[in-house]
């Protein structure tokens, strides 16, 4: 076994609910290798080397269980158009994290809501983070039209949904990184 001053750790984390913080407390004193996923976070320690990683085999896009009713077409065209630009932006971004919220008018009245997360850890680098969440933005797409979906590997995660996870004064401005803002 392992001794705990042995294992490399890194946390993609964020939005941590109490829960979450007492099962890292119970597995900082366990040695070995882990991933941990919670709702909106990674965890990860292991004895190896793994700064560097940005995608593993197994990754999948993790989907929620309801389809959106209202306005999929609409719902599914803004979602791809969110996670494209957080795809695009966030590894141009210090600190490799980038929250969006977006409301599209669909058809027939009333307006679609988008909300979005996309992270990298901080070890990877720029190139890393991006074809770590091209990756994720291809696992993704079998999501749609589902009202949520997310990505998690090994340097990065990204999240969608049609209800808000995070405070309207958390969203970052994309404009500036994407292609048109520069």
């Amino acid at each position: 076994m392992k001794r705990k001053e042995e294992l490399k750790v890194t946390f993609i984390a964020y939005f941590w609910s109490m829960e979450e913080r007492k099962k890292i407390r119970k597995k900082e004193n366990m040695c070995g290798e882990e991933n941990i996923f919670f709702h909106v976070s990674l965890i990860k320690y292991e004895s190896n080397g793994f700064f560097d990683q940005t995608t593993l085999p197994g990754n999948v896009g993790l989907c929620g269980k309801q389809t959106v009713s209202r306005s999929a077409a609409a719902f599914t065209t803004a979602v791809e158009q969110m996670l494209s630009d957080l795809r695009v932006a966030t590894p141009k971004i210090n600190g490799f994290f980038a929250a969006a919220a977006e409301k599209k008018a669909a058809v027939g009245g009333g307006d679609v809501a988008v909300y979005g997360v996309a992270q990298c850890a901080q070890t990877v680098s720029s190139s890393g983070c991006l074809n770590c969440l091209q990756v994720a933005y291809a696992n993704l797409q079998s999501c749609l039209p589902d009202a949520e979906g997310r990505a998690v590997d090994a340097g990065c995660f990204l999240r969608y949904s049609n209800t808000s996870f995070f405070a309207d004064n958390q969203t970052t401005n994309l404009d500036p990184f994407l292609n048109n803002g520069q």
